[in-house]
């Protein structure tokens, strides 16, 4: 990613309250990014290991959609006053042993698979006798060759899971496509989407447990501060269902998760039915090629534009974003110092994500202080800080022509008549009108 910071004409906008004193007037100079076929590389394999690892924790989810399907079943028998049994899982599939035998295991097997999430089902040797109907349940399995832990299957008289796919639409004359008909049932599915705008990432949709939820936020925070991560998933069991496999659907989501908020500009990574796609915005052909490696790495459908050149009145919307973002949270320095806290990281990279919205455009941080000390120092002070704002952007990619200033003391906040110096203390943006 190459950065440059050729220095503008600038023209005051709007400012932005900082928590401390802020700025300083010293240009950013140019950081040269490393080569694309480097980065693209680099990026293959760092793609195959972060699958693997994501398939470790998305895996180990298996085991909760396990429990949580004992717990179920369990629930079921006991409200049909079925006592004496001993249910094991593997994922979603049931194996059942009996203290004596059962004289209807059809009908004992139908009640396990009538459990919402439990997909298959079979009775051991123990549960039939010779005077029962097992025949019509198909062919019993010794106990003994029920692994540990393990199952054997049988198709059950063609059953199916209680929601397998959404039923199929056809469109009449008249009617609208797409339109289902009041007694279809939606398909419960994996449907999750992270939603990138303005350095947030926003997950919603539904996914089938704690540790799923967990990998595909830890997957976020790669790349993302925690701190501008939003959680709105929803966990449901029976989103699994209809998946083929929900291991290496959830693994490819977090991989592109992982990847696209450091590469895009805005957009979009959806994972739908067990299909993967990415749309946006990027901002420099290391961040296309990037993104389309790991498209093809995971199998996602991608669609991503080059972001637009500013105009006139996109460097007026984007001045006042960028104060909106600091005045909501206003970016922190040490004490009597330019050098910015912890805190002001994922403020900053709100800031990063704003000012890339568009190429072609010049930006101004300007720094000022209250009028409590000498003013040379609080002169020099908010110069240091500015310039402090102006480099940590440029470090996070930002491709505007970036300049820093210190104006000190001399531009005080005052409320009726008296100076607020927490306001007066602050970072102004600035983006000229005749942007380049």
């Amino acid at each position: 990613m190459r950065h440059t910071s050729p220095s503008p004409t600038s023209v005051p906008h709007s400012s932005v309250r900082d928590s401390s004193v802020a700025g300083s007037s010293v240009p950013g100079s140019s950081v040269p990014g490393s080569s694309g076929r480097r980065r693209v590389a680099l990026i293959r394999t760092a793609v195959g290991a972060l699958v693997a690892l994501v398939l470790v924790a998305v895996w180990a989810s298996v085991s909760n959609i396990e429990r949580d399907l004992d717990r179920r079943v369990r629930a079921a028998l006991d409200a049909a006053d079925r006592v004496g049994l001993s249910v094991s899982f593997a994922g979603q599939d049931a194996t059942v042993s009996c203290g004596v035998p059962v004289e209807d295991p059809t009908a004992l097997m139908a009640l396990i698979e009538d459990v919402r999430g439990v997909r298959e089902a079979r009775l051991g040797a123990s549960c039939s006798s010779a005077s029962s109907e097992a025949g019509s349940a198909g062919p019993a399995v010794p106990d003994s060759e029920v692994p540990q832990g393990g199952v054997v299957l049988v198709e059950l008289e063609d059953r199916s899971p209680e929601i397998v796919a959404a039923p199929s639409v056809e469109a009449d004359e008249g009617q609208n496509p797409g339109q289902v008909g009041p007694s279809a049932v939606p398909e419960l599915s994996l449907a999750v989407m992270a939603d990138i705008r303005d350095g947030r990432l926003t997950l919603t949709g539904v996914v089938p447990d704690t540790t799923a939820r967990d990998a595909l936020i830890a997957a976020a925070e790669t790349s993302i501060a925690p701190t501008n991560i939003v959680d709105e998933l929803v966990i449901d069991l029976d989103s699994a269902i209809g998946v083929d496999d929900v291991d290496a659907a959830l693994a490819g989501l977090a991989t592109l998760i992982a990847s696209a908020p450091a590469e895009l500009v805005s957009g979009t990574v959806r994972l739908d039915r067990g299909d993967l796609s990415l749309t946006g915005v990027f901002a420099t052909d290391d961040q296309r090629e990037i993104l389309e490696a790991v498209a093809e790495h995971t199998g996602a459908a991608i669609a991503i534009t080059d972001r637009p050149v500013a105009t006139v009145s996109d460097a007026a919307v984007l001045a006042d974003l960028l104060n909106r973002v600091v005045a909501e949270d206003p970016i922190l320095f040490e004490m009597a110092s330019a050098v910015l806290t912890d805190d002001a990281e994922g403020v900053l990279d709100r800031v990063a994500a704003v000012a890339a919205r568009y190429a072609d455009i010049a930006i101004r941080v300007v720094g000022y202080t209250d009028s409590h000390g000498d003013a040379a120092t609080n002169l020099e002070l908010s110069r240091r800080r500015a310039e402090a704002v102006a480099e940590a952007l440029l470090a996070r990619g930002v491709t505007a022509a970036l300049t820093s200033a210190g104006r000190g003391e001399r531009v005080p906040v005052m409320v009726g008549g008296v100076e607020d110096a927490e306001a007066s203390r602050r970072v102004e943006f600035v983006v000229p009108a005749d942007t380049p």
